[in-house]
């Protein structure tokens, strides 16, 4: 799924 790929990027910038 494209939206997972998107939501794990999105969570990683965040926990950066």
């Amino acid at each position: 799924e494209v939206w997972k790929e998107i939501k794990f990027e999105f969570e990683t910038i965040d926990t950066l």
